[in-house]
């Protein structure tokens, strides 16, 4: 089954397959893992500037306990 939408993590709006990108990090340090055993990764609206913006810094663990 091919995805054709995807809800952007930042701002929570449905968009096409073409309007979406998504940014990886590696998380393994704040989760006091050995570097590179959990990556996070971030759907964002890649035509807006604020969802760019704000998924280079978007943590989906933030505030969780470790």
């Amino acid at each position: 089954m091919l995805v054709e939408e995807w809800i952007c993590h930042i701002c929570g709006a449905k968009r096409k397959d073409e309007f979406i990108s998504v940014h990886s990090k590696d998380i393994s340090k704040e989760l006091n893992l050995e570097p590179g055993t959990a990556q996070q990764n971030v759907r964002y609206c890649n035509d807006k500037i604020e969802c760019r913006t704000k998924a280079l810094t978007h943590n989906f663990f933030k505030g969780k306990k470790k």
